[in-house]
C-alpha cells in the first residue's frame, strides 16, 4: 500500500477519529501531518481547546508516522508538554517527525500547533509487536 492509501484508510477507518474531527493530511517514511477541527464538544470550562484534544492530535501524528511501514506498534512511553492554550476558532495541527527508528522501538517527535503557535510538544515511543 502506498502513503496516500494509508492516509485514505485511516482516515475512513477510524472512527474515533471521525468522531473528533480529526483527520490526517500527509504521511510519507519521515512525517506525518495531522489535524483536527475543534467544535464546542472539544473545549474545556475556560473556553480553549481540550489538553485530551491536543496529545490525542499528537499520539495519533505520531502513531500513523510509525505504522506507516505496515507494522503494527503500540505506545510505550510517553513525554509531553503543554505550552499555549488553544483557540475554540482555529484549526490545530499535529507534525510528528522520525527521531530514530530501531528494529523494535520507534522514537517519534510531535508538535501540535495553531498557526505559528506551538501549543503543545512531545515525544512517543513505540514498541514493534510484528517480528
Amino acid at each position: 500500500m502506498n502513503f496516500e492509501e494509508y492516509k485514505e484508510t485511516v482516515n475512513r477507518g477510524n472512527p474515533f477519529m471521525r468522531h473528533n474531527r480529526i483527520r490526517v493530511l500527509e504521511v510519507d517514511e519521515t512525517h506525518a501531518l495531522v489535524q483536527a477541527e475543534p467544535n464546542e464538544n472539544a473545549l474545556n470550562t475556560m473556553g480553549t481547546v481540550h489538553g485530551g484534544l491536543i496529545i490525542t492530535l499528537a499520539e495519533i501524528a505520531a502513531g500513523t508516522l510509525v505504522r506507516g511501514d505496515g507494522r503494527a506498534y503500540v505506545t510505550t512511553d510517553t513525554g509531553f508538554h503543554f505550552l499555549s492554550a488553544g483557540k475554540a476558532s482555529e484549526p490545530v495541527l499535529a507534525r510528528a517527525s522520525a527521531i530514530r527508528r530501531g528494529r523494535k522501538l520507534c522514537f517519534i517527535r510531535s508538535e501540535v500547533y495553531q498557526g505559528e503557535r506551538l501549543l503543545a510538544a512531545g515525544d512517543f515511543t513505540y514498541c514493534c509487536l510484528t517480528e
